[in-house]
């Protein structure tokens, strides 16, 4: 949406998940996460008192959500455990901590445009913290 941040650092990093520049590994509920920011954008309003985005608009962006290349990994029972007990640890939603606990098992980083989940990190915790790097500084690199 153009009145967000990051949409010019969102729209390099989709033009290169098209183009395969890189591989975005996601849990399963990525795709729940969307629709409801996508709901909450057709529910609330700019300025001038319209909505940020139609309910047609929505459903084509989810529509065409399902084309990009994502690999999608299957939670189980484990990693929802872990993700909680993250949450629980760390003061952090159990949402993120699914990505976050993602990104360690596969030894990479976890791309995000919500700068308050890299803040309060326990001094024991900052190679966890670590893992997490904000959308405008993420870089593409050889897989």
């Amino acid at each position: 949406m153009s009145d967000e941040e990051y949409t010019v650092e969102a729209d390099e990093v989709l033009k290169a998940l098209i183009h395969h520049d890189f591989v975005a590994h996601v849990p399963r509920i990525f795709h729940y996460e969307v629709t409801s920011i996508l709901a909450r954008a057709c529910a609330s309003r700019n300025p001038a008192g319209k909505h940020r985005m139609t309910q047609e608009k929505a459903a084509a962006c989810l529509r065409k959500l399902f084309y990009i290349p994502l690999l999608i990994y299957p939670t189980t029972e484990d990693e929802c455990v872990d993700a909680l007990t993250m949450a629980t640890t760390y003061s952090k939603t159990a949402y993120d901590m699914t990505y976050l606990r993602l990104a360690q098992a596969l030894d990479c980083v976890w791309c995000t445009a919500d700068a308050k989940v890299t803040v309060g990190w326990p001094e024991d915790s900052l190679d966890l913290a670590a893992r997490i790097i904000l959308l405008p500084d993420f870089q593409i690199t050889d897989q």
